[in-house]
């Protein structure tokens, strides 16, 4: 028993101490404040998440499970290394990468140098860039079971009613804290023509089940399939979570960056769209 209660002890200091690794390295903006013992530290974080660590990869699936973790749990500077070294491996390892996983390299690393490292590699291994999407379908996982739906699915079922989406995951603490604020919204609008949807970026899916029933995030609660993220990331300009978009009636997206439920704004605009649109 005791060896049970030392080894829950012992991991909860590690993931404390992870999460505290993050938020010091997601804090790194400048290049040159980022020295080779930074980034070394930033590698055994990343390795300490992914199913495959980087040297371990064989396939384009193991790729693209590492791509969705890096951009699940890194931002700025150590997004765009790990992310660099992330493309590195892949090509050396001649493993093919989707073609719209490097247009959104190009597009989103900041840094000049780590677009040149790759520029230079891509010279030799051109052909094995994938001229293919990412993912063909914005997949999910329902909360009560393991059934995969398509979310232009849950748009079509619901033409007529406005959508809104709400993206967070159980390890993000600003995510939690806007949870009591939106569930005051959806009491505001529970007799009127809207339709909450909760999207989880877990990547594990016990973590988001759990946060799930203890959050009450229960009705129309999905998780993002790892391979779809990339996706919703793309479609919805999503760097950073939470993210609250609202859909339209007609399944247009009216707003992909929506205030935070906290500000006491996001009831204010789905009410002035219910009104335009009700005029």
């Amino acid at each position: 028993m005791n060896s049970k209660k030392d080894t829950l002890i012992a991991y909860n200091l590690y993931v404390t101490k992870l999460k505290g690794y993050l938020d010091e390295y997601n804090n790194f903006n400048k290049l040159n404040t980022f020295d080779d013992s930074k980034k070394y530290k930033v590698n055994l974080v990343a390795n300490g998440l992914m199913k495959t660590p980087f040297e371990k990869m064989t396939s384009q699936i193991d790729f693209i499970n590492n791509y969705d973790t890096i951009n699940t749990y890194f931002k700025n500077l150590s997004q765009y290394f790990l992310t660099t070294k992330l493309f590195y491996t892949a090509l050396k390892k001649e493993i093919k990468i989707p073609d719209s996983c490097l247009s959104n390299f190009y597009r989103n690393n900041k840094y000049p140098e780590y677009k040149k490292i790759i520029k230079n590699l891509l010279r030799e291994k051109k052909y094995l860039i994938e001229n293919t999407s990412y993912s063909g379908n914005q997949l999910l996982v329902p909360l009560h079971n393991n059934k995969v739906i398509d979310f232009d699915k849950i748009v079509k079922d619901n033409i007529g009613k406005v959508l809104i989406i709400d993206f967070w995951a159980s390890w993000c603490v600003p995510c939690i804290k806007e949870i009591k604020y939106l569930e005051k919204i959806k009491q505001e609008f529970k007799s009127r023509n809207v339709v909450f949807i909760s999207l989880s970026l877990d990547v594990e899916s016990q973590r988001w089940k759990k946060a799930s029933y203890q959050y009450d995030i229960i009705l129309n609660s999905y998780r993002v399939v790892d391979n779809s993220k990339f996706l919703f990331s793309n479609i919805y300009k999503i760097d950073q979570i939470p993210r609250f978009v609202i859909i339209g009636i007609n399944g247009e997206i009216i707003n992909d960056n929506a205030p935070y439920p906290s500000t006491g704004l996001l009831n204010q605009h789905i009410d002035l769209y219910l009104k335009k649109i009700n005029n």
